[in-house]
């Protein structure tokens, strides 16, 4: 019965992020929004669209509708994505760019950084609002929805989303929520010292005004149930998802001339730092195993450069800077790891997204962690294979790179199929998408009892 009436929705969804971007949100919504269109849903998408892109296609029964960004969003992606050049193709033509150009180009992004950064609200996507809005108006107008789900981060989808249900009230309205907004301190959206009080009093009108709330950790549910009590009772966790075509790791060998440390993610000096991680592994090349070890980092560095200038010298040799690379080769890369590490979040709302996507691979994981409560090691507690280190003032040094030692020493075998598939169960794209469905279903319940 559920799944009838599931057919009857049409979903209108705003995130700015989608396929073919790479980034965590566009990776979790193209999966679920495609999983979701095989029970017959209709799903169009209004997203942000990048040069090279399609401005409207249809990708795997998922409409997708990519309007335009400012030009000033526009400069500010070319200056994120320059990650995607730190491979190791684009670090052995690193000497042939001019320096003019490196000048210019670190002389713009100052400017952007200092200025339009210091100003913009809620956050680097405001400027795509208006078109959004304009366009998802349309939609609504020549087309018949139930539901509209809007998707942070950015925030500004969330401020589209308000902007739609303020004029069209009779529609639902999910928000999702993938990182906190006003009490995200370390990474803020924007400038904290302008807009504080502004960023809390929208997401609390955001909160009272839409239909349901999904987050991802119990913590941020519990911290948006203290800000925002009058509507707690529609907070949701809905957590994490694997990879679709996450793969049947390999079985694992010791033997073999290379230990790989592999490391996805995007890299930010205050929350997500490597720091230690290089401290670490500049170590673990004066022990019995150096010459077998390999540290490979997958993903945007940000504002992590300068982390690594002490360790030029073992780039390419020991340690390699990937960048923004495809999800498939990613993917290829968590499969042919020896051990998979993260760097826990300084915070403990923040569950990084790839942490499932390490666990469903059954190979061994290093967590390095800042805080006691840190949410990927209480994620992992039940992940056999797993070290913690801890990276804090109180920490002894010596003794934490003696276990790793000992735990690169003796690697645990790779994790059986069966306890994999415990966890896949758990975090597969059907289980998570009818979760969304479900949370849909609970929220058209309510409104009958309510008219009733």
């Amino acid at each position: 019965m559920h799944k009838n009436r599931f057919k009857q929705h049409s979903l209108l969804v705003i995130t700015h992020s989608y396929k073919p971007l790479l980034n965590p949100r566009a990776f979790r919504w193209t999966a679920i929004l495609e999983e979701w269109a095989t029970d017959g849903t209709r799903i169009d998408v209004i997203t942000s669209w990048q040069p090279g892109q399609a401005r409207e296609e249809i990708i795997n029964n998922v409409h997708v509708f990519r309007v335009n960004d400012s030009i000033i969003e526009k400069v500010r992606t070319k200056f994120n994505n320059s990650d995607r050049k730190t491979t190791a193709t684009k670090n052995k033509a690193t000497h042939k760019e001019s320096t003019v150009k490196k000048i210019v180009k670190s002389t713009l992004k100052n400017l952007h950084d200092f200025t339009w950064k210091n100003l913009y609200w809620p956050d680097y996507a405001t400027l795509w609002k208006k078109t959004a809005i304009k366009n998802a108006e349309y939609l609504i107008e020549h087309e018949s929805y139930d539901t509209i789900i809007s998707i942070s981060d950015p925030f500004t989808s969330h401020l589209v989303g308000y902007a739609l249900k303020n004029k069209y009230p009779n529609l639902k309205w999910m928000v999702d929520i993938g990182d906190p907004f006003c009490f995200r301190h370390d990474t803020p959206t924007n400038n904290h010292a302008l807009y504080y009080k502004k960023n809390y009093k929208i997401e609390k009108e955001i909160f009272a005004k839409t239909d349901c709330i999904s987050v991802t950790t119990e913590t941020t549910k519990q911290k948006y149930a203290e800000l925002f009590p009058e509507s707690s009772d529609k907070i949701n966790v809905i957590p994490p998802l694997m990879a679709p075509s996450t793969q049947v790791s390999k079985i694992l060998d010791n033997h073999t001339n290379s230990i790989k440390l592999i490391f996805v993610g995007t890299l930010y000096k205050a929350i997500r730092n490597p720091h230690y991680l290089l401290h670490l592994f500049s170590k673990l090349l004066h022990s019995n195993i150096s010459d077998k070890l390999e540290l490979h980092f997958y993903g945007g560095i940000n504002d992590c450069q300068s982390e690594f200038t002490s360790y030029r010298s073992m780039v390419n040799k020991n340690l390699f800077l990937h960048g923004l690379v495809p999800r498939e080769e990613v993917l290829q890369a968590m499969d042919n790891a020896t051990v998979l590490i993260n760097i826990g979040n300084d915070n403990m709302y923040q569950l990084p997204s790839k942490i499932v996507e390490y666990v469903l691979t059954g190979k061994p994981i290093i967590n390095i962690a800042k805080l006691s409560n840190d949410s990927s090691t209480e994620f992992l507690q039940s992940y056999p294979s797993t070290l913690i280190l801890f990276d804090n003032q109180e920490n002894n040094v010596e003794h934490e790179f003696s276990k790793c030692i000992s735990f690169l020493n003796n690697l645990p075998e790779l994790l059986s199929v069966e306890k994999r598939n415990i966890w896949k169960n758990n975090f597969s794209t059907s289980k998570i998408t009818n979760q969304y469905k479900n949370l849909i279903l609970k929220t058209d319940v309510k409104e009958k009892e309510l008219i009733l």
